[in-house]
Order: C-alpha cells, then structure tokens, then sequence
C-alpha cells in the first residue's frame, strides 16, 4: 500500500506561510490549504494572496474560515510581532 504524504497549511498569504507550503510541495506533499479571516484590514489582500498561491502550487483544496471574536482582540495587532505571538499563543492555549 502506497501512503500518500498530506500537508494542511496553515497560509496567511505572507512570506512565512508560502515558503513552509512550497518546501512541503517540493517534498512530495499534496497540500491543503486553510485561511482564518479576523476582520482584519488585509484581509482582502490575504485572500486574494491565498487563492493565487493555492493555484500556483496545485493544492487539492482550500478552506476559509471566519473566526470574528479575534476582532475582538484589535489591541493586540498593535503589538510588537514577538509580542504578538506570544499573546496570540496565549488566547490560544486558553480557548
């Protein structure tokens, strides 16, 4: 039985996401992708970001997902990004 290899990408649309996802392509994975919408004022960008890198890497599907109480958290996009990621991971352990 042959495995096949899967990949869920996690892909704001940026730098990071993009990179991660293209060395998982490039190491046989077949990708799925996954975008979470705040409410954020790139969020049109994003998407459209996405959606292109999606294509250009011939991933089998992509979901988007609405996750609104984050805009909630508007202060903490104010933050410094190590900042930011620590405060995120937080409201994420404790959700």
């Amino acid at each position: 039985m042959v495995r096949t290899k899967t990949a869920v990408c996690v892909c704001s649309g940026g730098i990071d996401s993009t990179v991660a996802a293209t060395i998982a392509s490039q190491e046989g994975y077949k990708l799925h992708f996954f975008h979470a919408s705040y409410g954020h004022r790139a969020e049109k960008g994003e998407k459209e970001a996405v959606e292109k890198i999606t294509a250009y890497l011939g991933a089998k599907d992509l979901k988007f997902v609405e996750i609104p109480f984050l805009k909630e958290l508007g202060w903490l996009w104010t933050l410094g990004t190590e900042k930011k990621r620590g405060a995120i991971l937080a409201v994420i352990l404790m959700w």
